[in-house]
């Protein structure tokens, strides 16, 4: 029984001197109060620097290694745990006969005596290794911390409760809130002074997409500082703990880019200001020349008036002139708001075909249209997408002097899908693409060809694609353009289709009927100078003309009229009447008064949704300002009956 004790005894000393990075010992506290070791294993030679015997004769040679500033917390704690029979446990720092410095945690259980003795059983671990690490951790730590206080942009850690673990200066500066008081509150509160997170709000959030999906995300806010001022707020969220396939924490990058965001806007103020100023020259440059016309040949008529012939031909030069400006400020109103497509169900591909012939007229250009059979069914204002056609290939033949081919291709298409931008809503599509070879849109000024009166080109005006840009969007679609310097240039856009079983609507006949006898027409405009013409146009067709300012006097007269039995035969009614009741308002009464009155609708606003949409408001015809006598009579002869 001893062998066997004493050969179990071995074998826990042979394990107690190879144990590694730690010294096992029994330690008694004599009642004098001094300590004295009963036992202590091989490894304080390695760890120490010191042998066993001399550690078992003098204890102060394991104990006189503590450092001096160590030393009171040593002694302070082996009183604590002998007074309360408590754990021994402490770190101290210890100094080896070969002067190097090493870190012990030293860990003892302590049990009285019968002799009233106390003894420690222990162990000594050497932590050096582990407290280089903590401390070149730390050193990290707060190189980081200096790096990230350091920099402008906000930097936070939080957990998936969006929970701010840690933040950076700038971050706390930002939001007016102290490290302190930052960690454990919500981002969205801090940042947003929000109770629910931005994607509960189904707002833009990085980092809820970087725990949904763990890759990077970034997204644009509004962040309000402490001063209650909103400011523009980009966030870039990154996983930086990952278990699993799990982020259980993100790091976000918070950018306050409110003075980027306002350069942007100035820039594009200048932008704007610079294109409303290429815009005012133009108008004023092409007016000029118009207006050149107009005088110049009224001027050659009124001396030319002993020459019937003459003086004829000047004033038809005039008049075209006129007319030239009427088509220039339809242009203008149709990029400024679109000119309210009066939408008809069509087939494009005439559409297509007769447009590119028409812009393709007296050029060497030649055309490959290939369409798809059959296209569907669409709904727009041919005329004006007919000019888009007419715009574009005309901008091609500019593009190619040296001759070449235009492609034309139309095929019908679903949204979503490949190709199709996604800004457009889900459905049917006719996808209309044409394409030149000529010299292409150098990159620098590719996001301005839509701009009225920009244009890099000698012929043209520059209102040509900002005409067509408008007419598609008010068609509610979208048009795509790309160029490659030297080699072409491609647009392509896109009409919505629609179903075809009621068909396109009827057209009106070609072959007006004449009036054979006078009739009486009513004038209403608050425009004298256009009453005194309308008056003398009226009087020039052979009929009676009345006039009236505003709605309420037209309705007085034609109330008259009725009440004497001399209704008027047809109302000329101004849309839009200033300090008075227009004509949308005046045709309602004056079809209660006689629901078998004849209207027209007239409008100086070429793009005013009532001439498009005259039968809607009660008219049967709309007249656009200006007109001339040709267009009047047009609307007498389909509207008034024949004798």
């Amino acid at each position: 029984a001893e062998e066997e004790a004493t050969e179990e005894k071995n074998k826990l000393v042979r394990i107690a001197d190879n144990l590694p990075g730690g010294t096992v010992c029994q330690v008694v506290l004599e009642p004098d109060g001094e300590l004295r070791f009963l036992y202590v294993s091989g490894a304080v030679e390695r760890i120490n620097g010191v042998t066993v015997k001399e550690v078992l004769e003098n204890p102060e040679v394991f104990f006189g290694q503590i450092v001096e500033e160590d030393r009171p917390r040593f002694t302070r704690e082996k009183d604590e745990s002998a007074r309360t029979m408590s754990t021994f446990d402490v770190i101290v720092r210890l100094r080896r006969p070969d002067g190097a410095l090493r870190w012990m945690h030293i860990v003892s259980e302590p049990r009285a005596l019968e002799d009233g003795r106390v003894l420690w059983d222990g162990l000594q671990m050497d932590i050096t290794e582990r407290k280089k690490a903590e401390e070149t951790i730390r050193k990290n730590e707060k190189l980081l911390r200096g790096l990230l206080d350091s920099v402008d942009e906000g930097f936070i850690v939080i957990d998936r409760d969006y929970r701010i673990l840690t933040a950076n200066r700038a971050y706390c500066q930002n939001t007016g809130v102290s490290p302190e008081e930052i960690a454990g509150k919500t981002c969205y509160k801090i940042s947003h002074h929000r109770e629910e997170h931005c994607a509960g709000r189904h707002e833009a959030c990085a980092a809820s997409q970087v725990f949904a999906d763990g890759s990077p995300h970034v997204s644009t806010h509004r962040h309000i500082d402490p001063e209650g001022r909103i400011l523009h707020v980009e966030t870039k969220a990154f996983p930086l703990e990952v278990v699993e396939g799990s982020v259980l924490s993100v790091i976000e990058v918070v950018n306050d880019i409110s003075e980027r965001r306002q350069l942007e806007e100035e820039r594009l103020k200048v932008q704007k200001l610079e294109a409303v100023g290429t815009l005012a020259g133009g108008i004023a440059h092409d007016f000029n020349n118009l207006l050149q016309g107009v005088f110049g040949y009224l001027s050659m008529a009124r001396d030319a008036l002993d020459e019937k012939t003459a003086c004829a031909d000047y004033l038809e030069q005039a008049e075209k002139a006129l007319q030239l400006s009427v088509n220039l400020t339809t242009q203008l109103l149709t990029f400024a708001k679109g000119g309210r497509p009066v939408r008809k169900r069509l087939d494009l591909a005439p559409v297509i075909e007769n447009g590119v012939a028409f812009a393709l007229s007296g050029s060497s250009i030649r055309s490959d249209i290939r369409l798809g059979a059959p296209l569907w069914t669409v709904e727009v204002d041919e005329g004006q997408i007919s000019q888009v056609i007419q715009n574009i290939v005309i901008n091609a033949v500019q593009a190619m002097p040296g001759g070449g081919t235009i492609a034309v291709r139309a095929l019908n298409v679903q949204a979503p899908s490949e190709g199709i931008p996604a800004s457009l809503a889900p459905g049917k599509y006719v996808q209309i693409s044409l394409q030149d070879s000529g010299t292409g849109i150098p990159p620098e000024v590719l996001g301005q060809i839509f701009d009225p009166y920009f244009t890099t080109k000698t012929e043209g005006n520059g209102l040509g694609l900002a005409t067509t840009y408008s007419i598609i969007k008010h068609h509610g679609s979208t048009i795509d353009v790309k160029s490659w310097p030297g080699k072409g240039t491609i647009f392509t856009f896109w009409l919505p289709a629609v179903e075809a079983t009621d068909g396109p609507a009827a057209p009106r006949p070609s072959t007006p009927v004449l009036p054979t006898k006078p009739c009486r027409i009513l004038i209403m405009d608050d425009e004298e100078m256009v009453r005194d013409l309308g008056t003398k146009m009226v009087s020039r067709l052979g009929h009676e003309p009345t006039c009236a300012r505003n709605g309420e006097e037209a309705i007085a007269l034609y109330r008259r009229a009725l009440d004497e039995g001399r209704k008027f035969d047809l109302v000329i009614l101004d849309l839009t009447i200033r300090g008075g009741m227009g004509g949308k308002d005046a045709i309602r009464k004056l079809r209660a008064l006689d629901p078998e009155v004849t209207a027209v609708v007239s409008s100086g606003y070429a793009d005013d949704s009532g001439l498009a949409d005259f039968s809607d408001l009660g008219f049967d015809a709309s007249l656009s300002k200006p007109y001339n006598l040709k267009a009047l009579r047009d609307i007498f002869h389909f509207l008034l009956p024949p004798e």
